[in-house]
């Protein structure tokens, strides 16, 4: 009985471990929105073109539409017992780049099925050696290919 206990109660432990959990409480306490699987997050990108100067960074749009269903699909017998599947889990998050502190950033990171992080940008303009550029490639670093920088006009 004292191994069948023990057993259930560290199998208890470890299906109620969920870093994605503390990861979807920090970035939306951060201000950020999350998208999940079962939303079907789209990105689309427009740039704009001008002359551009080597010495500056140009940032397009990126607008996210998602697909909303109702709500999440019901879990499986499977999910329910190990963990719930990549329809459950987070495929894209939008931050400001206020919002995107080294903390967030380390969240950001256990997220298995994380595809975009899509980051709005102070300005569409951004000398190449500001600290913006400097705080977003270091982001680039630790979350290679899925950094999305945008900016959004005031409407």
């Amino acid at each position: 009985m004292l191994i069948i206990v023990t057993l259930t109660g560290a199998y208890l432990a470890w299906r109620i471990h969920d870093p994605e959990r503390a990861a979807v409480r920090a970035i939306r306490s951060a201000g950020g929105q999350v998208h999940f699987g079962y939303q079907n997050p789209v990105t689309s990108v427009t740039f704009f073109s001008v002359g551009m100067l080597p010495e500056n960074e140009y940032y397009g749009r990126v607008d996210v539409v998602d697909y909303r269903a109702a709500g999440p699909p019901p879990l499986t017998a499977i999910e329910v017992l190990f963990r719930p599947g990549s329809e459950h889990r987070v495929r894209l998050v939008e931050l400001r780049l206020e919002q995107l502190t080294p903390e967030i950033v380390t969240h950001l990171a256990t997220l298995r099925e994380l595809q975009f992080v899509v980051v709005e940008m102070p300005s569409a303009v951004v000398g190449a050696d500001s600290p913006e550029v400097k705080k977003l490639s270091a982001c680039r670093e630790r979350l290679p290919g899925k950094i999305y920088p945008t900016f959004r006009p005031a409407s």
